[in-house]
């Protein structure tokens, strides 16, 4: 699935808009997939695109970032979902996992 991140970190590398893709949704988490490696703790939002639906925002923080010497390629990170940017936004992600639509996405 298609994700915009807007992060907010200290510096011009982890500051902005990164485009990439998510997998592995679930209540607390998100693995997220992008060009750039943003620092465990850097407060994102990430903004996933649901096909047929709209964008879900979700407020976090970056919780993990695979080696990129054992994981080489695109920056894998684990963001911790704290709640979403709206209460609607929270209540239709809640809604989409309880129904299977974000299931274990690969």
């Amino acid at each position: 699935m298609a994700v915009v991140v807007g992060a907010h970190g200290r510096t011009a590398e982890t500051k902005g808009f990164f485009e990439g893709h998510a997998y592995d949704v679930s209540h607390d988490g998100i693995r997220i997939e992008l060009d750039s490696t943003l620092p465990v703790g850097t407060p994102v939002e990430v903004e996933m695109h649901m096909p047929g639906m709209g964008a879900i925002r979700l407020i976090g923080e970056v919780a993990r970032e695979f080696d990129e010497i054992d994981d080489p390629g695109p920056r894998r990170m684990g963001i911790h979902v704290v709640r979403g940017a709206s209460a609607t936004d929270m209540t239709r992600f809640e809604r989409l996992l309880e129904q299977g639509s974000l299931g274990r996405l690969v």
